[in-house]
């Protein structure tokens, strides 16, 4: 039975190559665990971004109806000074132009409102030959306003903190330097202490 202990006192004494490995190794972890919420807040935002883009264009959508039946209004007014004799015949034509721009704007708006909707219906549904693809989607959330003083520090602090790409690079710039401590040493001459 015999035990052989080797002490490196200049080269691989602070790091030595299986040092180097689980040090990058747990750095690698945490890159993985930052790219992975990283990836997870860029989904929730793109899933909430294209919710208020449906909110959006559902009442841009509400809003050219409205237009719409005013213009219709109008016409209907237009054509009663017309038959009164109180306008020119030349009017109707103004109002019908302005009508037919307003049904132009509602087909545009409708058009808007199907793009929104297939739109959050990609980011939310896995499978494409679901039923839910053939329900339409009505928001229940309405905007939400707030006139609370924000405190600088406190939302850069907080915006710092849930930067996961920036705590990737940081990683990589630890990983980088454990690379160079590591060769650095590799440099020096290598004297060991071996007894046995």
């Amino acid at each position: 039975l015999g035990i052989r202990y080797t002490q490196p006192l200049v080269r691989n004494f602070s790091i030595d190559n299986t040092r180097r490995n689980l040090k990058i190794a747990r750095r690698r972890l945490e890159q993985s665990d930052a790219d992975f919420r990283r990836t997870t807040i860029e989904t929730i935002a793109r899933v909430q971004n294209a919710y208020w883009d449906l909110v959006f264009a559902l009442r841009d959508q509400q809003n050219r109806v409205a237009n719409l039946e005013l213009s219709k209004e109008n016409l209907r007014q237009v054509e009663a000074r017309i038959a009164a004799g109180a306008s020119a015949p030349l009017a109707r034509a103004e109002v019908a132009t302005e009508l037919a721009n307003r049904e132009s704007d509602v087909l545009i708006a409708t058009q808007q409102v199907s793009i929104a909707e297939n739109t959050l219906k990609q980011l939310l549904l896995r499978d494409s030959t679901s039923v839910e693809w053939s329900q339409s989607y009505t928001p229940t959330d309405k905007p939400a306003f707030s006139l609370d003083a924000i405190s600088l520090d406190n939302a850069v602090k907080d915006a710092m903190d849930n930067r996961y790409e920036l705590q990737r690079l940081k990683l990589a710039a630890d990983i980088n330097k454990i690379d160079v401590n590591f060769f650095r040493n590799q440099t020096r001459p290598q004297i060991d202490l071996n007894t046995t």
